[in-house]
């Protein structure tokens, strides 16, 4: 069974230009505190998940208390502390909650959060299809 999601429009701050991208409703929690629902970019690029660091702030993580990595991407690098959570994403039969180790970061400056292969896609097969504007999750079998 597959999970067919539209990619969701919104206007890219940098270029002032309406754009659309794969994003889902993901939401983390910490010692059972979770945050409001937020929007994650699905990013096959990204080799980690990414948080700024607020939400670490937001469900009482010292989030520098953690070990520093650097990570790089497109625009360079940024420092990142690793803390384990309860991260939930999709819904009904294709929902997930499992409990793992995200990075914040409070150089992270992007109005989605990033999920990035360590997670999601260990989990998911998933396909863009970036023509119809939409992406399909695939659970894979147990």
């Amino acid at each position: 069974m597959c999970l067919e999601v539209q990619y969701t429009p919104y206007l890219d701050n940098e270029t002032r230009k309406r754009v659309t991208r794969p994003v889902i409703e993901v939401v983390i929690e910490h010692l059972g505190k979770p945050i409001p629902p937020t929007l994650g970019l699905v990013d096959s690029g990204s080799e980690c998940t990414v948080f700024n660091a607020e939400f670490g702030d937001a469900i009482g993580i010292p989030v520098e208390r953690g070990t520093k990595k650097s990570i790089s991407g497109v625009k360079g690098a940024i420092d990142c502390y690793p803390h384990e959570v309860t991260i939930k994403f999709l819904s009904g039969k294709h929902a997930k909650e499992i409990k793992t180790k995200i990075m914040f970061s409070r150089d992270y400056k992007h109005p989605f959060v990033l999920l990035g292969r360590d997670i999601i896609f260990k989990l998911y097969e998933i396909t863009f299809n970036d023509n119809e504007k939409k992406f399909v999750f695939k659970k894979f079998a147990p």
